[in-house]
């Protein structure tokens, strides 16, 4: 994130625990939120996907892509929560 302030002065004692900096969460929060868009639309495809394989609508291929496609998107998600 962006360093929006700086909470101590250089040169001092600091503590466990003590805030040092103010960071902007603004391009995290975009971030994690865009990377939840995609997982979710990923796991649509997938659960439509997994109705379709049924009747032969859609190959075994295309859903173990929408599979893969879809646990992929949920980590990037995570992996977005987790630096925000």
């Amino acid at each position: 994130g962006i360093v929006r302030a700086r909470r101590f002065t250089e040169g001092s004692v600091v503590r466990a625990g003590q805030v040092l900096y103010d960071i902007d969460a603004g391009p995290a929060r975009a971030g994690a939120a865009a990377a939840n868009a995609a997982a979710a639309s990923a796991q649509a495809r997938y659960e439509r996907y997994q109705q379709l394989i049924g009747i032969n609508a859609v190959s075994r291929q295309e859903l173990d892509d929408a599979r893969a496609a879809a646990d992929q998107a949920n980590a990037t998600a995570q992996s977005a929560r987790i630096n925000l």
